[in-house]
């Protein structure tokens, strides 16, 4: 069974934080960190009929960036979706605001998830400041990850996928980056497609899982290289995580003139 999103789980004491987590004190380990909206102002929650089915991360007042998947079925129902931000808790807090506009990559694929990206347009603008509610910086065009860096990832999803409920309260866990053709070979034995529009991370069980799709995966700078996708199980050891690779040129190419078209 596909997962379509995070077991937040602690990686070894040998991996060190980044920066902002190491300097909040109150981050604790269980099963995962405890995080503050603070740590990840760009974060956002997206809940549908008052239950949360996936995160997104701010690209401006206007634009939340999300996973394909949490969007390709959202024609005409747009008024079910409810987006959270600048609050450590999923279901309160923060600035909450509706959608106006939907859209998934063209060449998404629903069945293998290639291209797994998609934009929300919100009906209000968002109240950002430079505390807890901030655009992301994303990754340049381009650029490739190092085999072993540090990734980290955030959201409020399920902690294991046999648990039907989700945390209130932020958490985040640090994977490290692998060589995709790992990732390519170890999926090629169940037939799913790995391509270059993808991330692959794991490290012994520590993984994403259902509720995290569409939330952002950034390196040590809080710089955005991904955004939360699929993978088999949720913390499966012998398959780690796939994750929309944002400095994939046409991906990318799609989100800047998306956000820059003007919407009818």
């Amino acid at each position: 069974m596909l997962r379509l999103t995070i077991v937040l789980a602690s990686l070894a004491a040998c991996h060190a934080l980044p920066r902002p987590l190491e300097e909040n004190s109150k981050l604790k380990i269980v099963g995962g960190l405890t995080a503050d909206i603070k740590d990840f102002p760009f974060q956002v929650s997206l809940r549908r009929d008052d239950v949360i089915y996936c995160g997104g991360s701010i690209l401006s007042e206007h634009w939340i960036l999300t996973a394909g998947h949490c969007v390709y079925d959202l024609h005409g129902d747009l008024a079910s979706v409810k987006i959270r931000v600048g609050s450590t808790s999923q279901s309160s807090g923060g600035q909450e605001v509706g959608l106006a506009w939907a859209a998934t990559h063209p060449q998404f694929n629903i069945r293998t998830y290639v291209y797994d990206v998609g934009l929300l347009k919100v009906d209000t603008p968002l109240v950002l400041n430079k505390v807890s509610a901030r655009p992301t910086r994303l990754v340049a065009a381009g650029k490739s990850l190092t085999p072993g860096q540090l990734l980290t990832i955030s959201g409020w999803g399920r902690l294991a996928i046999n648990n039907p409920d989700a945390p209130d309260h932020l958490l985040a866990v640090m994977l490290p980056n692998l060589p995709l053709e790992v990732c390519k070979g170890l999926y090629a034995t169940r037939n799913l497609l790995v391509d270059d529009t993808m991330i692959c991370a794991g490290f012994g069980g520590k993984d994403s899982c259902k509720g995290d799709s569409g939330g952002p995966v950034v390196d040590d700078q809080q710089v955005q290289v991904g955004i939360v996708s699929w993978g088999v199980g949720c913390g499966d050891v012998g398959y780690p995580g796939l994750y929309s690779n944002l400095a994939n040129p046409i991906l990318r190419q799609w989100i800047v003139q998306t956000v820059e078209a003007p919407q009818s």
